[in-house]
């Protein structure tokens, strides 16, 4: 056996070397793995100080939102037995809490949002932090949002003594059918709304000169007359009309136009249009607008005229477009301008007789024809062409049409013939064709008719000559209704509803003394077309709530009952209690003017969202005061949406 000197040596310089090489990574896996633990004590240490910093912040909140709702940093501590918000950072046994309450901010559409924004003051976000040094320089964090949740109270109104406290401008507080207290809110009466009991106004007026009146045509407020029958009168008169919440309406004239007979007029807000006799200005074109005054009359703007022999029977305006009818020919002229002399548009349609009313809806003309062959026709505009009519064997001639605004009916009055019905209901298509047979009928029983139109609550009246000159129909069972005698007979009639519900008609007759007259509807009959409804002041300071500082209005709820034509709508204001209240709605680019709306039809919710809003005046939400304005309107005063109950929901 042979012993090799120097081996052992190189074993040792070999361990050594490995000693040297791995004994760091060793020691320091040693190290880390001692620091490792004390960091994961030190950030479960930390876990467990956030989590009673958390539910310290949010006891804090809970005794009151006032005191809680301060933007700031702070740390939590122990006062007697509960949990109070201290500013500043705080330390303690390596450990820094910081607690930092701040604004949140929203958008339109009511989400958190990032500056700028609105803020919400009703919400705080929290960031709450626990740091320390030792190991490392380490930190855990959370961030919430607290709200002014305590209670969520709310707070209704339902019952009937509730409601009756609350300020209502054409709107009423009836009792729920079966119940003894509950309440609802719904529109009031009509005033005289009620087309089937008319009653002659003392309003009348004597128009100038002597001739004899035999046109008429209203909007509110206004109504313009022509007298075309003899020479003798002033060719137009414009009629203004006042409606006072009590008494009679008011009339006066306010300006005449002379030099021709006027066969027929139509107005609009600023202008009026006469068919006239004249045979180069067929259709005189007046502007009402203050200072068009000429020689104490007014001024003609323009006109349309064929020249020759040639006057106006009627005359329609539309847009852009006139219509003009004489003798058996319908025209259109322009009207993208009112001065000077108005161009024809197209090519002239021939009826089968001369026309004595002209009705344009859409597309379409239809015209009341002086005819037994045919009593009505109807034309379309584009093709220019009698496209369809009404031929009623044995009727009289037509003397006077009314057309449903949609174009779905036409409503036809012809003269009288004994033992025939004067009065036509005729259904029509969308594109009518051919010969259109009537669905109703009704007779004058004697009256020759020289009127018609049809008003609000399925009512139609009809004017004329002999017998009861002035009668309404129920358009339901084509009854009538309603009646006046006036033995001087009726030219012409033009009804209104005004914005009180209030129901007149305009009628020209044949009494020389005084040709214009007013007839009122009757009381009640139907319910007003709109109204208001302000609620009584929700004081939180007063019983039963006694949170005598400022509250969060969070939300609105209503349940009302809304047929099909009728509105809901809401606008909500909140005060410190101090002067009027400001209505606001939804829109943050229209607050005063846009409304939390109900949708949908029948029994239905609407839901809505107080603004925080600070910046309006007469506006603060938080607030102490609360009210809310509801508006009801309806397309038909036979039929009211009601308001079963309003909740409010606020928090302290």
């Amino acid at each position: 056996m042979f012993c090799k000197k120097g081996q052992s040596l190189i074993e040792l310089i070999i361990f050594f070397g490995l000693v040297i090489v791995l004994m760091p990574a060793v020691l320091t896996g040693i190290l880390s793995s001692r620091d490792g633990k004390a960091q994961q004590m030190q950030r479960e240490q930390a876990m467990t100080i956030l989590k009673e910093a958390e539910e310290a912040t949010r006891s804090f909140r809970q005794k009151g939102w006032k005191n809680f709702a301060v933007n700031g940093t702070f740390h939590y501590e122990i006062s007697g037995s509960s949990y109070i918000l201290a500013a500043g950072e705080a330390s303690a046994s390596g450990f820094t809490t910081a607690i930092v309450i701040a604004d949140v901010y929203r958008d339109d559409n009511q989400k958190i949002a990032t500056a700028p924004g609105t803020v919400d003051p009703s919400t705080k976000k929290v960031e709450t932090t626990i740091s320390w040094t030792q190991p490392y320089n380490s930190s855990v964090s959370s961030t919430k949002y607290l709200t002014r949740y305590k209670d969520n109270i709310s707070y209704e109104e339902t019952t009937y003594p509730e409601f009756n406290t609350g300020t209502k401008t054409q709107t009423a507080v009836a009792y729920t059918n079966g119940s003894p207290t509950d309440g609802q809110i719904q529109l009031g009466a009509g005033g005289g709304s009620d087309w089937c009991d008319p009653s002659l106004s003392i309003t009348a007026i004597d128009l100038p000169k002597n001739g004899e009146a035999n046109a008429v045509s209203a909007i509110a407020g206004q109504a313009a007359v022509g007298t075309g029958d003899n020479a003798s009168g002033v060719s137009y008169a414009n009629i203004l009309i006042s409606q006072p919440a009590v008494g009679p309406p008011g009339a006066s004239i306010s300006g005449t136009f002379d030099g021709y007979k006027t066969n027929a007029v139509f107005t609009e807000q600023n202008y009026a249009y006469l068919a006239t006799d004249n045979h180069s200005h067929n259709v005189e074109i007046i502007n009402l607008a203050a200072g068009t005054v000429c020689g104490g009359k007014y001024c003609e703007a323009g006109y349309f005229g064929l020249g020759g022999s040639s006057e106006a029977d009627t005359v329609f305006a539309l847009g852009n477009t006139g219509y003009m009818t004489n003798g058996n020919k319908l025209y259109k002229f322009d009207l993208t301008s009112k001065s000077g002399h108005r161009s024809q548009i197209g090519s002239s349609v021939t009826l089968t007789a001369s026309a004595k009313k002209l009705i344009v809806v859409g597309n379409y003309a239809y015209l009341a024809i002086d005819s037994t062959s045919r009593q009505a026709e109807i034309v379309n505009l584009t093709t220019n062409q009698v496209v369809a009519y009404v031929a009623i064997a044995g009727a009289g001639r037509g003397r006077d049409i009314f057309v449903k605004p949609d174009g779905t009916i036409l409503y036809l009055a012809t003269g009288y013939i004994a033992g025939q019905p004067e009065f036509f209901v005729v259904n029509l298509p969308a594109n009518p064709v051919g010969n259109q047979p009537f669905s109703q009928n009704y007779s004058t029983d004697g009256m020759d008719p020289q009127g018609v139109t049809v008003v609000t609550n399925n009512k139609a009246i009809i004017v004329g000559n002999n017998g009861f000159e002035y009668q309404v129909i129920n358009l339901s069972n084509m009854l009538r209704c309603g009646q006046l005698n006036i033995d001087s007979g009726i030219n012409a009639v033009s009804s209104i509803t005004d914005s009180a519900s209030r129901a007149y008609s305009y009628i020209i007759t044949g009494d020389a003394g005084t040709e214009f007259k007013i007839i009122e509807g009757g009381p009640g009959g139907a319910a007003a077309a709109n109204g208001t409804f302000e609620s009584q002041t929700l004081d939180v300071c007063a019983a039963p709530f006694f949170l005598c500082y400022n509250v969060g209005f969070n939300h609105l709820t209503a349940n009302v009952y809304k047929p099909n034509g009728t509105a809901v709508e809401f606008q909500v204001g909140v005060s410190d209690c101090t002067g009027a209240f400001t209505f606001i709605g939804p829109d943050p680019a229209d607050r005063l003017n846009s409304h939390f709306t109900a949708t949908g039809s029948g029994d239905v919710t609407l839901e809505a969202v107080v603004p925080f809003v600070g910046s309006i005046s007469g506006y603060k939400n938080p607030g102490r005061c609360f009210r809310y304005k509801a508006f009801l309107t309806t397309n038909d005063t036979n039929t009211s949406p009601y308001i079963y109950d309003v909740t409010v929901n606020f928090s302290p």
